[in-house]
């Protein structure tokens, strides 16, 4: 594994931590979005660096196609094949009800397929090459679990892993 390009800490989280600690904020919870999901790109991170194949990870990227701006966690390069990965770090259960995602409470999620479709469709379309584009959502928080489902979930081409199958 060659590491093409670190992830960084996001300018605007940096930002808000140093805002935070001067006063409070009042979207609080952007800010608590935003340390998650870079908490689970760092845990994604460290369980990449065992990696032992021959590839190109390219962290943190944010990309625009005919002015359209998508952010991809973390691509993958190999020889024949590029693999997307998108890290979630949230905490409970969940579970997949037909095309919606929701929380055991019954509470409707934004369904994170949506997103990965769109970067996978601009992705293509900005590389102009017929490469397959696999993706993965890599939920990092070892208290998150899908209900009644395998370490490994398939959905529309996209493959759930869940911590206990990374670890």
């Amino acid at each position: 594994m060659k590491l093409l390009k670190p992830r960084e800490t996001p300018v605007e989280l940096q930002f808000l931590r140093m805002l935070r600690a001067r006063m409070t904020l009042p979207d609080d919870q952007h800010y608590m979005n935003l340390e998650q999901g870079y908490t689970g790109e760092r845990i994604m991170d460290s369980w990449l660096e065992d990696l032992s194949s021959d590839c190109l990870v390219i962290n943190d990227l944010l990309l625009e196609q005919n002015r359209r701006i998508f952010q991809i966690d973390s691509l993958l390069v190999f020889q024949e094949k590029i693999y997307m990965l998108d890290a979630k770090h949230s905490a409970g259960d969940f579970y997949i009800d037909g095309d919606k995602w929701k929380a055991i409470s019954g509470t409707e999620i934004q369904d994170p397929l949506l997103q990965m479709k769109r970067s996978v469709t601009l992705l293509r379309k900005l590389l102009r090459m017929n490469m397959p584009i696999e993706y993965f959502f890599i939920f990092t928080h070892p208290e998150f679990y899908f209900s009644s489902f395998a370490p490994q979930i398939t959905r529309d081409s996209a493959c759930i892993l869940l911590p206990k199958a990374l670890v």
